[in-house]
């Protein structure tokens, strides 16, 4: 396997790397302070590392700390795809949010990739984009309208 490792603390994270990784996949288009400060204000979180020390993958949870957790910006860098780290990153985060009802919210490609984890597929969720997402999100197939 690759040499990687996990952390889920906020020290030793290139936040230009996240902010980099989040961009690539069209996660958020926020500013690198911004990514920071969300990450700061999440419950938990966990990051990859190359062996060089680049933060390559990254995911994080929002929640009330008792009954509810959501998922947010879990991603990791295309050469690691794969290799079995991306289920370790979701396991990793899942592990901290233990007897929780846990939701994420992801492209319409990777819902499959989530059913293999055990997640159930809603069909009563709603949102409410900032306005200049929306026609990117009808274009990708998150919503129908």
């Amino acid at each position: 396997m690759t040499d990687i490792s996990f952390g889920t603390e906020l020290t030793n994270v290139n936040w230009t790397d996240v902010t980099q990784l989040l961009h690539s996949y069209g996660l958020t288009d926020l500013s690198e302070d911004k990514i920071k400060l969300a990450f700061e204000n999440s419950y938990r979180f966990v990051f990859v590392f190359d062996a060089e020390g680049q933060t390559v993958g990254v995911a994080r949870a929002v929640s009330d700390g008792v009954t509810h957790a959501e998922i947010y910006n879990i991603a990791l860098a295309e050469k690691y795809h794969h290799l079995g780290i991306g289920r370790q990153l979701f396991q990793r985060l899942v592990d901290q949010l233990d007897g929780m009802i846990v939701t994420l919210y992801t492209h319409p490609k990777t819902i499959e990739w989530y059913k293999s984890l055990g997640m159930s597929q809603l069909n009563t969720a709603m949102v409410l984009f900032r306005p200049h997402e929306k026609e990117w999100m009808l274009q990708e197939k998150f919503i129908d309208d």
